[in-house]
């Protein structure tokens, strides 16, 4: 007997080999999710609530001392790492101001002494990195060309007045 029918039985047309990846592929999704799932459940969940309110509604928290901005900082560094790094991994955040706890302390501080500033003092803000700010964040507009070039001597104005 020849290898022939052998060869034959194993041979894949195009339909069949697409067939396998879709299922290779949805097999891959599933097992992803599950995955992220048992991560996210495993990671200790902050208050669902925090992301539902009006910014409002966390300054009214904060007046009342049932907040911080240090506490809404960690809430939110917790939730881009579950959605951002974890679990579905959206990768939509492509870096944090290294100093936002220490600004998220002074702003408390602040509070507590003279009071805020106004509507966002002590909101974290996210800002899309074609933004300057004059930090030590990059504002490279997700481009490799421009990674540490460092901001203009000052904020773009979107920044400034927020």
């Amino acid at each position: 007997m020849t290898d022939e029918p052998r060869e034959a039985a194993w041979a894949l047309n195009r339909r069949e080999v697409l067939k396998l990846g879709v299922l290779a592929g949805a097999g891959a999704t599933v097992a992803s999710v599950g995955g992220a799932r048992m991560a996210a459940a495993a990671e200790v969940d902050a208050p669902s609530d925090l992301n539902e309110k009006t910014i409002l509604e966390l300054q009214e928290l904060m007046g009342r001392g049932e907040l911080s901005a240090e506490g809404l900082l960690q809430f939110y560094l917790r939730r881009i790492r579950r959605l951002d790094q974890a679990g579905p991994r959206i990768n939509s955040v492509i870096e944090l101001n290294p100093d936002a706890m220490e600004i998220a302390r002074a702003l408390d501080r602040e509070r507590e002494t003279k009071g805020p500033r106004g509507p966002l003092h002590g909101i974290p803000i996210l800002l899309k990195d074609n933004v300057d700010t004059h930090d030590t964040t990059q504002t490279a507009s997700g481009s490799l060309a421009l990674v540490g070039i460092p901001a203009p001597s000052q904020d773009s104005t979107v920044a400034a007045k927020l």
